[in-house]
């Protein structure tokens, strides 16, 4: 794949202020070669933690959205929920982080939507087929916009060096269960040598995995087996959004459908009418949805009481 050019521009102003170099490095990267006509662009981007002052100012943001629909596409910006606690793990205390930091349609000329959804379960499986994730979960506006724009700052990272676009879209990008598979490899740990023992893992941590003995933190086996169990726990109650038959229901099945039946005692040559046949259970002979087609029909055997109306037990033909 050939490499992509990249432009930059220094942040002196003089004939252009910042959001006008910005317009203007967009376009020469080939902005107006993209196809926006009546299409949803998700422009991806961070809305910044509450009291945080490490994000791209609104302003940006603007001149990105007004871009787009310049050029006749539908702009919103996004993100998606946070796993860890704070201002971002669900959609209302995200919205309100947003709006407080400037990303609302009064600052933008755009709608803000958290791309997850409320609680951060909406999401669509996309595969990947990688050696340890298989299907990436991923927000579903996102997934619903025909463009994505990435707007994106650059952060360091204590396990991948700087982030910046991979990061924004890779794992911003992912729902909540989505970025739970995402960091599922790292396991939390406590390096005893530089512990205080503050307490301030305790009051951040979501499961009450750490506890403090002898003013050290630590994060006991037991507690983070019992915490794994219960994430395996949620996954599964979670599913995948599909509904198939259990192996319960599959057991119950007969017994908790019905058959249609004798009322009472039916003579050979009887018309079967709803004064004399009826459904219970179990369900091992003809359904009641075949009602309508067994009522008007002629009995071709005796039947007693509570037996079950077969197939062979009556001719097709109404009398």
């Amino acid at each position: 794949m050939e490499k992509s050019k990249v432009y930059y521009c220094d942040m002196h102003t003089g004939r252009m202020n910042l959001p006008e170099k910005l317009k203007f490095l967009m376009k020469k990267a080939g902005f107006e070669d993209i196809d926006f006509t009546n299409k949803y662009a998700a422009i991806k981007i961070h809305f910044g933690e509450p009291g945080n002052l490490a994000y791209l100012r609104p302003n940006y943001a603007k001149v990105v959205c007004d871009y787009v629909k310049e050029l006749g596409g539908k702009a919103f910006l996004t993100d998606c929920n946070t796993l860890y606690v704070g201002g971002r793990k669900n959609a209302l205390d995200h919205l309100d982080s947003a709006y407080t930091n400037g990303y609302n349609p009064f600052q933008t000329g755009v709608h803000t939507i958290i791309a997850d959804g409320l609680k951060g379960t909406d999401e669509e499986l996309v595969p990947v087929n990688g050696e340890y994730v298989k299907e990436a979960k991923i927000g579903q506006a996102i997934m619903d916009a025909d463009i994505v724009i990435s707007l994106n700052h650059f952060k360091g990272h204590e396990l991948t060096g700087f982030g910046g676009a991979l990061k924004n879209l890779g794992m911003g990008c992912g729902s909540r269960a989505g970025k739970m598979e995402m960091h599922s490899a790292g396991k939390p740990s406590v390096v005893q040598d530089l512990c205080i023992g503050c307490g301030q893992c305790i009051k951040i941590c979501a499961h009450d995995a750490p506890t403090i003995t002898d003013h050290k933190a630590s994060i006991m086996p037991d507690d983070l087996k019992v915490l794994c169990e219960s994430v395996r726990r949620a996954e599964v109650i979670i599913g995948d959004g599909k509904k198939r038959v259990t192996d319960s229901e599959r057991k119950n099945k007969k017994i908790a459908r019905k058959s249609i039946v004798a009322k009472k005692q039916i003579k050979k040559g009887d018309i079967f009418t709803e004064e004399n046949i009826t459904c219970k259970r179990p369900g091992n002979g003809i359904s009641p949805m075949k009602w309508d087609d067994i009522l008007g029909k002629v009995s071709s055997k005796d039947f007693e009481e509570d037996q079950l109306i077969e197939c062979e037990g009556f001719e097709w033909e109404d009398k």
